[in-house]
């Protein structure tokens, strides 16, 4: 039995602890879709935690992302639905950034709005300070630095 099928076996009532766990092995199997049901039924739990917020908020990039990617024509649903997914991760990414957490996941959430602002087409300045400060608190990380330079070529 693959860990998709298990997990459609867990019971519909869950502890917000377990919703939590649940969502982020969701996310680690791919199901990007039964992640964000998770994350959603832990409720207002997420909203204190610092791992589960950008959790979360990694997954509705995921989703959005795979909505633009398989987006077909004009299809307003899923522009639409791409936007919201990407305005609400951004407010947990910059809920994410104020919160108390280590260095490296600061900077991860930094490189995660930088993206984020870039698909919302906020002024370049914004996206480019946002790779900044991730790169500021984890200049070792290569990917930030390499990102960055795209965003010069674009």
């Amino acid at each position: 039995m693959t860990g998709i099928a298990l997990m459609k076996q867990l019971p519909t009532l869950l502890s917000s602890a377990d919703a939590f766990d649940a969502a982020i092995l969701a996310r680690r199997l791919g199901n990007q879709k039964m992640a964000h049901n998770y994350f959603e039924r832990a409720g207002d739990s997420v909203l204190s935690d610092v791992r589960a917020l950008h959790e979360f908020a990694q997954t509705k990039i995921d989703i959005a992302r795979n909505l633009w990617i398989n987006r077909s024509g004009k299809d307003n649903y899923r522009r639409d639905t791409n936007r919201r997914l990407l305005m609400e991760a951004r407010d947990l990414l910059e809920r994410v950034i104020q919160m108390e957490a280590p260095p490296m996941r600061h900077a991860w959430a930094w490189r995660d709005l930088g993206r984020v602002l870039k698909w919302l087409k906020a002024p370049m300045g914004d996206v480019k300070n946002a790779y900044y400060r991730a790169i500021d608190l984890l200049p070792e990380e290569k990917r930030f630095q390499e990102e960055l330079r795209h965003l010069d070529r674009t």
